[in-house]
């Protein structure tokens, strides 16, 4: 599965590795995310990076493990949770 993330895009296969966050301000007081209209390029690119990723695990596993998974939206945290489950 991995080679295929790969083969979507050479930094997919990055995002199981080291995941990825939404971008977030921090302040003294709290930490406010940034709306998607506001990124930059890096961060529109590191999104797009983890959706590809997350698209094809969705699209390489059966019902039982999509269920599973289904609440995901950061592929590394997919990934794990499969990787837990067939260890």
């Amino acid at each position: 599965m991995k080679a295929c993330i790969k083969s979507t895009n050479e930094k997919a296969s990055h995002s199981l590795l080291i995941g990825w966050q939404t971008s977030m301000i921090e302040t003294e007081a709290k930490r406010t995310l940034i709306f998607e209209l506001e990124w930059t390029t890096n961060e529109e690119c590191l999104d797009n990076v983890n959706s590809k990723a997350l698209y094809v695990i969705f699209c390489g596993i059966d019902l039982q493990e999509l269920k599973r998974i289904s609440k995901s939206i950061i592929a590394k945290e997919a990934w794990d949770i499969l990787q837990t489950t067939h260890e």
